[in-house]
């Protein structure tokens, strides 16, 4: 059975009528990239990605803020599921942060603003994680920056709000998509 996926249960809470569709085009495309690279980096695949003019300062964000964190990967870019909820979903990381008590779950984001479907996305995450014996405590979105420069780290709530919100969203998907 093919379960919907995290973005797809929150893609009507995800507004882009304001941008326009060539550069949410290109947004997306370079998000594309920027993550493959950074996923084949985190596996210990790294031989020189090709990223296209204007990508590397993206990725030199995401390398400084590994570098600076000491981050040791767990998972990289797996497919977890919850058959009982009936949804999947593929986190960008589950990282041990030197310090922690547990595990924390990424996702890395390109845009600066921080939108607000983040923390569902993140929260929907952390849940399938766990279901997949994974000791999750916390959640961060992690925004690489244009300028290479470190990225910037937003603390996401996944056992709240967010978390509640999601599972709305999850049961009008059903209402609306499935029947159930």
């Amino acid at each position: 059975m093919k379960f919907p996926s995290v973005t797809t249960v929150l893609s009507p809470f995800s507004d882009f009528k304001m941008v326009r569709p060539e550069v949410l085009k290109q947004a997306a495309e370079r998000g594309t990239r920027v993550h493959t690279a950074c996923a084949i980096y985190a596996k210990g695949l790294w031989a020189d990605c090709a990223l296209c003019l204007g990508d590397e300062p993206f990725f030199d964000s995401f390398l400084n803020w590994v570098d600076m964190a000491k981050i040791e990967f767990v998972s990289v870019e797996e497919e977890f599921t919850d058959s009982g909820l009936g949804y999947m979903g593929h986190p960008d990381a589950v990282v041990y942060i030197p310090g922690d008590q547990g595990l924390t779950i990424i996702d890395y984001k390109t845009p600066m603003s921080i939108s607000r479907s983040w923390h569902p996305q993140i929260a929907a995450y952390a849940h399938l994680a766990r279901k997949h014996r994974h000791d999750v405590r916390r959640g961060l979105a992690v925004r690489l920056r244009r300028n290479g420069v470190r990225a910037i780290t937003t603390e996401i709530d996944i056992d709240g709000e967010p978390w509640a919100a999601f599972l709305n969203a999850l049961g009008a998907y059903k209402y609306f998509n499935t029947g159930r």
